[in-house]
C-alpha cells in the first residue's frame, strides 16, 4: 500500500501517552493528528523499545516528538468487531 513512500512515513500512537480514553479515544487520536499537522512534529509512541522488523517502514517515532511535515493523517478506532477510520489531509 505504501511502498513507493514509505521512507517518508511516520507513525505514532498517543494511546501510549493518554492510556485508554474510552469513547474520546477516536477524537483525541484526530486531534493529535490536527496539531502534528499544524505543527510539523510527529508525536512519539511512549514504550516502544523495539520494531517488529515485518513492520518496517514506515518509521515508528519513539521517545520524543519528531519534526516532521505532516499532510495526512489517519485515526483508526476498534471496539469489538466494529473498526473506523478517519484519514483528514492538509489542504495547501
Amino acid at each position: 500500500l505504501f511502498d513507493p513512500a514509505a521512507p517518508r512515513l511516520r507513525t505514532s500512537a498517543i494511546k501510549s501517552m493518554l492510556g485508554e480514553a474510552g469513547a474520546a479515544s477516536g477524537m483525541l487520536q484526530v486531534v493529535a493528528g490536527l496539531l502534528a499537522a499544524e505543527h510539523g512534529r510527529v508525536p512519539p509512541t511512549m514504550g516502544c523499545d523495539e520494531e517488529d522488523p515485518a513492520c518496517a517502514p514506515p518509521a515508528h517515532v519513539r521517545d520524543r516528538a519528531e519534526e516532521h511535515p505532516v499532510r495526512t493523517a489517519v485515526a483508526t478506532s476498534v471496539d469489538g468487531d466494529r473498526a473506523a477510520s478517519l484519514v483528514v489531509a492538509r489542504q495547501w
